[in-house]
């Protein structure tokens, strides 16, 4: 029994190292049928009285970017994040994924915040509609409302360059 398990387990582990070799993990291709933005409407992190919606994105390409305080990975991301608010005219929503409120604040009062708004989902259920893995966790959303793209991990400058700033840059263009 225990050569079984140690078999499965093995398994298991070559499995999930080959796909993340792979780059699987990193990225989800979207169908043909482009998916369209979950429809939501959250409070604010830092102003709680104002909402975050849906409805505010429409119209131009925007990053959604879901964050954790307690997320190891958010923090990695965190400087790039703040880069491309510094360097680009994509705006970057925030969805606080399952945190509380005063940790949050928090961490974008130490780290900086990146965000034009940044949306509070305590119970994940914006999350759940997502269809979110895991955070870090961003999605780039066309003018459309549609899912052009989404990408499961840290955002690091290597998938900024060579990824999501040519696809913003093309989905500006066709936005026109």
């Amino acid at each position: 029994m225990r050569m079984l398990v140690g078999i499965a387990v093995g398994v298991v582990v070559l499995t999930l190292t080959t796909v993340a070799m792979e780059g699987n993990l990193s990225s989800i291709a979207q169908s043909a049928q482009p998916q369209r933005l979950a429809e939501f409407t959250l409070p604010r992190v830092r102003i709680p009285e104002r909402e975050l919606t849906s409805d505010r994105l429409a119209g131009h390409v925007t990053l959604i970017n879901v964050w954790a305080s307690w997320c190891v990975p958010c923090r990695r991301e965190h400087g790039m994040l703040m880069e491309i608010a510094r360097e680009s005219s994509v705006p970057i929503y925030g969805l606080n994924y399952r945190d509380k409120r005063d940790d949050a604040i928090r961490w974008l009062e130490t780290l900086g915040d990146p965000y034009a708004a940044s949306g509070f989902d305590a119970a994940g259920k914006v999350a759940e509609d997502m269809e979110v893995y895991g955070t870090p966790e961003t999605y780039l959303v066309d003018a459309h409302g549609a899912i052009a793209y989404r990408h499961l991990g840290p955002i690091t400058e290597d998938v900024w360059r060579n990824t999501l700033r040519p696809l913003v840059a093309r989905l500006g263009e066709d936005a026109k």
